[in-house]
């Protein structure tokens, strides 16, 4: 039988590409990683795993068990969201950052959608800045986005960590030109401050090329060569291209995503929709 703990460990491996990062995030120790993917290893007759320059990378068989991972957990999660959630109505105002629209929240939104019928689900898509202002004003119950490296405090907890890295096109040598150009969010969405911080601090002369409000207008400009970006690893997708280590670019800060709340008190509704995002990645 496969274990669907394991599973979850297995997942989050796949995703951050290290056993030490998925311990941090599970809260376990990296023995304890290491155990659980041994025994489904053991259990798959094979290994999921395999390093290659340096880097952890799934096997084909792990390639495999993920797509089957992906859906054994949802199948759980409904099942347990349909038995515990036959009275729970209200509304819940979700606010998501535009990259992380694309992923894995889809499936638990809509999982979460069929137990719960009689629940209002209303989403917004935003940068991350906009959302959280938003969350602060009490027009959110809850946001996934970035979690940003100053300002105020919210009650939050952390659903991933990447690597934020710089990207180009893929047959791109705009990182010879001076000074860089530089492809961005607006002021004060992220990643923007992260990126000129770390140019401004090494010296790197840049200019910002051209300015976007979406995620998907981001990618257009860098992949038809204006400038390079910084995005969330898993957010560079072909024709993009990750640019870094180059000798002229600095290296970057983790990228974490985060699920914050309002720090009052939350309905029934808004609780078990919190809970149902917080199991599913932690």
């Amino acid at each position: 039988m496969l274990d669907l703990d394991c599973l979850r460990t297995f997942l989050s491996i796949a995703e951050t590409a290290s056993f030490t990062r998925t311990a941090h995030i599970v809260g376990r120790t990296q023995s304890a990683i290491s155990m659980q993917i041994k025994r489904l290893e053991a259990i798959i007759g094979g290994k999921l795993f395999e390093r290659q320059s340096g880097s952890l990378r799934l096997t084909s068989r792990g390639e495999t068990l993920r797509d089957y991972a992906v859906q054994l957990l949802q199948v759980n999660e409904e099942a347990l969201e349909r038995v515990r959630g036959f009275e729970l109505s209200g509304k819940v105002r979700l606010g998501v950052s535009d990259d992380f629209a694309e992923g894995p929240l889809g499936g638990i939104l809509s999982t979460f959608r069929k137990a719960h019928s009689r629940v209002n689900l209303e989403i917004t898509v935003s940068l991350t800045h906009e959302l959280l202002d938003m969350l602060d004003n009490g027009r959110f119950d809850l946001v996934v986005a970035k979690k940003p490296s100053a300002g105020p405090e919210r009650p939050c907890a952390v659903l991933n960590c990447v690597d934020l890295v710089w990207a180009c096109a893929a047959q791109s040598a705009i990182l010879d030109q001076e000074p860089l150009p530089i492809v961005s969010f607006p002021e004060r969405a992220y990643p923007r401050d992260i990126l000129i911080a770390a140019l401004k601090k090494h010296g790197i002369r840049w200019h910002i090329a051209a300015t976007c409000y979406s995620v998907a207008a981001l990618r257009a400009a860098v992949a038809a060569d204006w400038g390079i970006s910084a995005l969330a690893r898993p957010a560079v997708l072909p024709p993009l291209r990750v640019a870094s280590p180059h000798p002229r670019l600095p290296a970057l800060p983790k990228c974490e995503t985060a699920l914050f709340w309002s720090s009052g008190r939350l309905g029934p509704a808004v609780h078990r929709l919190r809970k149902s995002v917080l199991a599913a990645f932690q």
